[in-house]
């Protein structure tokens, strides 16, 4: 029961993401610092919604727990948020991190300012071991497995 809960709030949560992920981009170029980001936001936006789709219709052929589903939820829910609002906060200031140094060095010319935004910083830091650490438990959990009855596979 845990699993069909949590593949419906995962599927939810990946509507809403591909929303705003469509929504992202269509705020005019002159409206903010650097669109580049923007279009950079929505590539991650539509990204991550596919993957918390994916990874909620797998669900109930996961072998994990309760907790350990929450765990997921949690950890996959930070980590798509946070990437995407990663790029959101870079294209609406201007500003871009060190981190993004292929969407800086692939796209000339630049942001207005290549410098340290700590916000877009903490936002990528935060996304990247929280996505790792979900797609880990994620494919731990397919595994481990379980079948289309529920039950667990036979090892």
């Amino acid at each position: 029961m845990a699993a069909e809960a949590f593949a419906r709030r995962a599927a939810l949560r990946g509507v809403l993401h591909f929303l705003v992920a469509c929504l992202v981009p269509t705020l005019p170029p002159g409206s903010v610092g650097y669109h580049r980001a923007l279009v950079t936001a929505h590539v991650n936006g539509v990204t991550m919604a596919a993957m918390q789709m994916c990874v909620g219709l797998a669900a109930p052929l996961m072998g994990l727990s309760p907790a350990l589903l929450s765990l997921l939820e949690v950890l996959l829910t930070v980590g798509t948020t946070a990437g995407g609002s990663a790029h959101i906060v870079g294209g609406v200031t201007g500003n871009m991190s060190p981190l993004t140094r292929i969407l800086n060095a692939a796209s000339p010319p630049g942001p207005p300012y290549v410098g340290t935004d700590t916000a877009m910083h903490v936002l990528l830091y935060v996304a990247a071991p929280s996505t790792v650490l979900a797609l880990s438990l994620a494919a731990w959990g397919l595994a481990k497995g379980r079948d289309s009855s529920g039950k667990r596979k036979a090892a």
